[in-house]
């Protein structure tokens, strides 16, 4: 898809340069397909039979926060609409179980969660979708499968040309997406999390983590490292995404250089979450890999075993006798510890008990 190059201000119409209509983003040919299958096998469906249905997601709140109460509920030609910026929405794609479920929900039980459009033009009768595109796809399909003309037009919260700007439209986007996904990539949070902070920036809000946390509803601490880790390598942030890392230890390693992050990810078989924490996010570049490297040598040299060598009781008193001389600075400590607590407790201090 070309891109769709807006003022700075509000769109217009000859600021776009795409064909009216839906995204090849949100064109597949395998989902059309299974779509036209479930169709072609369906039973006459009675009206007292139990029905799949899309679970929707109320979004009015988050509308309300960044428009205000304009708009209007009204239908909308899919030949009108324009989809997202691509820019804007670079959100990992659904699923194809998720979206024939929608194309199920859909074709039972009508749109049961209208799409949100702005007008681009001063007639008001071109839109450009902000939160919607798949739902607009399917509506596409059904009619090229089914022929009905009822899914020529879909429902929409519109707001008319000049009711938003680019910066509210582009916050609808992000923060719909945020809303209505049950389960979120580390990408994309990571994408929603940043944009939102970098608008809040431009606009010039001041406590804007602690913002960004109520409105998104996590810990003021998470915005840092999800904002943080925006800033990773591409390479770097899918070993985070694979549970290699936790976000913290991710957020520290987004701290460095790209290039000390390219250097990072050539021994990342050797970095643990402990290891990755004992180096301080402002080290001195040039300190960076000779600290990790001191510190993975560390981990790595042979630990100290103690050696229990005779326990005997003496007078009510229970007496120890080990093989070499205790490590200074230690003092005897007898524990009675739950099973279910050992194997942590000997993890993390295995190298001071006594076999």
């Amino acid at each position: 898809m070309r891109k769709i190059d807006f003022h700075p201000t509000d769109a217009k119409p000859e600021d776009l340069n795409v064909q009216v209509g839906v995204s090849d983003k949100f064109q597949d040919a395998d989902l059309k397909a299974k779509i036209q299958e479930f169709i072609d096998n369906q039973a006459p469906q009675t009206d007292d039979a139990p029905r799949e249905e899309e679970k929707p997601v109320d979004i009015s709140s988050t509308l309300e926060r960044i428009a205000g109460k304009s708009g209007a509920y009204a239908k909308v030609e899919i030949s009108s609409l324009l989809p997202t910026p691509s820019e804007w929405n670079q959100f990992t794609d659904i699923s194809m179980d998720k979206k024939i479920l929608m194309a199920e929900s859909i074709y039972y039980n009508g749109l049961l969660q209208p799409i949100v459009v702005r007008a681009v033009n001063e007639a008001n009768d071109q839109f450009q979708i902000l939160a919607g595109n798949t739902r607009t796809s399917l509506y596409n399909m059904l009619y090229d499968i089914t022929g009905d003309a009822k899914y020529l037009a879909i429902d929409a919260k519109i707001y008319w040309y000049n009711e938003l700007t680019d910066e509210q439209a582009r916050e609808i986007v992000t923060d719909t997406n945020y809303v209505q996904r049950a389960s979120l990539s580390a990408r994309d949070r990571v994408f929603c999390i940043h944009n939102k902070i970098e608008m809040l920036k431009r606009r010039k809000e001041s406590d804007i983590m602690s913002k960004v946390a109520e409105q998104m509803n996590i810990k003021r601490s998470t915005v840092f490292y999800w904002d943080k880790i925006a800033k990773l390598i591409p390479k770097f942030f899918d070993w985070f995404q694979d549970d290699f890392i936790s976000l913290k230890a991710a957020s520290r390693i987004a701290s460095f250089p790209p290039a000390i992050q390219e250097e990072l990810y050539e021994m990342r078989e050797r970095l643990t979450d402990e290891i990755i924490m004992k180096v301080p996010a402002k080290t001195v570049y040039d300190e960076i890999i000779p600290l990790f490297n001191e510190l993975i040598d560390a981990s790595n040299a042979p630990k100290p075993s103690y050696g229990l060598d005779a326990m005997w009781e003496e007078d009510n008193h229970l007496m120890l006798r080990t093989k070499e001389k205790p490590p200074e600075g230690s003092e005897p400590l007898v524990l009675y510890l739950p099973s279910d607590k050992l194997s942590s407790f000997m993890k993390k201090y295995e190298e001071y008990v006594l076999k």
